[in-house]
């Protein structure tokens, strides 16, 4: 199940935080997230804790949404949750009226890439030393309108 996330769920938010190597999302900027109009997190419950989020941003002059993270704890993978926090990213970001979503992907995340690849994500730019241990990273963007959407099918 994917919900929208509440001031609750801070510490499992961290707890999943702490699976990315580095470029981590701090206590102090979940709770401006979270109090802010700007952003969408989603969170993807288990059956005692939770076992994904996802971190859509929006720009008020853009039309263009940007999924800045989907993070799925090791056990739960392989399960569909990040797909399910995928296409719950994409139709938040529909309802903000956005018509593309952008995002940057460690480019040696296979499984990462193959997900996005598989949504109807493309490849636009390679970004070299992107993260802050110095790894590459890969810009991908969907078009988010249906009739566009329908031809990536």
């Amino acid at each position: 199940m994917v919900r929208s996330a509440h001031y609750g769920d801070l510490p499992e938010l961290l707890r999943l935080e702490d699976l990315f190597p580095g470029d981590r999302l701090s206590r102090r900027s979940f709770l401006h997230l979270l109090q802010h109009g700007h952003a969408d997190l989603l969170v993807s419950e288990g059956t005692d804790e939770l076992v994904g989020d996802a971190v859509v941003l929006y720009r008020r002059e853009s039309t263009t949404a940007r999924l800045y993270s989907i993070v799925v704890t090791p056990l739960a993978r392989r399960y569909g949750v990040g797909r399910a926090l995928l296409e719950a990213s994409e139709a938040a970001a529909r309802a903000h009226g956005r018509t593309g979503m952008v995002l940057e992907v460690r480019e040696g995340n296979s499984a990462a890439l193959a997900l996005y690849y598989r949504a109807g994500y493309r490849s636009i730019k390679h970004l070299p030393a992107y993260y802050q241990d110095g790894a590459a990273a890969l810009r991908l963007r969907k078009s988010l309108n249906s009739t566009a959407d329908q031809k990536n099918l």
